[in-house]
């Protein structure tokens, strides 16, 4: 499932058009784990809240993390751990945004970096012959290549917010 959505609006525009009606329809047929607290995101009704936020997106994050794990166990890199790190990592920068907001860098930094190493093994993996989709990449590579530039745009602006003020 290749997505021509950045990584960075995915997030933005699942909010903005959903209503607490579409909550009921969230269906993640390939992390089903994460429909509930995905639902819970989308129900959110204060979305201004990072506290908030934060709190919903948290468990969404820690969902698609459990479905890589089983992915990875069942051996399922391509595409099924792959989608799992994509949407962990779409998350974690929303994630990471909520933290910067509530002026927790340390934990902003964490989400951003996690997001961008994840994302980078996306784009830097090859298949083998073990893997071959008969693709020379992740059919979430350019999905990784958005997050990766998402993050790095984070974490730059993460690095004056922390300096001491004279």
């Amino acid at each position: 499932m290749k997505s021509s959505v950045s990584a960075a609006a995915a997030l933005s525009i699942l909010v903005a058009v959903a209503s607490p009606a579409a909550a009921q329809k969230v269906a993640d047929s390939i992390c089903p784990r994460a429909n509930a607290a995905i639902s819970a995101l989308v129900a959110l009704k204060d979305q201004t809240d990072p506290v908030k936020n934060a709190d919903v997106l948290l468990p969404v994050v820690n969902a698609y993390k459990s479905c890589r794990q089983l992915a990875l166990a069942d051996g399922a890199i391509e595409p099924a751990a792959h989608y799992d790190e994509v949407r962990a990592s779409q998350y974690l920068i929303s994630l990471g945004r909520q933290y910067y907001a509530m002026q927790k860098y340390d934990e902003a930094h964490a989400a951003w970096t996690e997001a961008r190493q994840v994302s980078q093994d996306i784009v830097d993996w090859l298949p083998t012959s073990r893997h071959n989709t008969g693709m020379s990449h992740s059919q979430y590579h350019d999905a990784a290549v958005d997050i990766v530039k998402a993050a790095d745009l984070e974490l730059a602006r993460l690095a004056p917010a922390t300096k001491p003020s004279p």
